[in-house]
């Protein structure tokens, strides 16, 4: 899926559903750093995707799972601005 991944450009459907595929299996197997990585760029390419506020969710778990603080923070705080009324 990553092969794939890095032959199509990261703002285009097809890769959306790439990055939403990986980061599903990346959040599955407990490995955050990819999860990182791939759901950074997904949630910055695909803002009006439906499954944004899921993949959101799942980089703010592997943020914190890394220690990555002042990152968890700042897209702690663009979640609840973007989604204002999730639980």
């Amino acid at each position: 899926v990553e092969t794939q991944l890095a032959k199509l450009p990261a703002s285009g459907k097809e890769a959306a559903e790439l990055q939403l595929k990986l980061i599903d299996l990346y959040y599955e197997n407990g490995r955050p750093f990819g999860l990182v990585r791939t759901g950074q760029t997904f949630v910055s390419q695909h803002s009006a995707h439906p499954r944004h506020r899921e993949a959101m969710l799942k980089l703010i778990d592997g943020l914190r799972v890394t220690g990555r603080n002042k990152e968890l923070i700042a897209t702690g705080r663009q979640f609840l601005s973007r989604h204002p009324g999730d639980p």
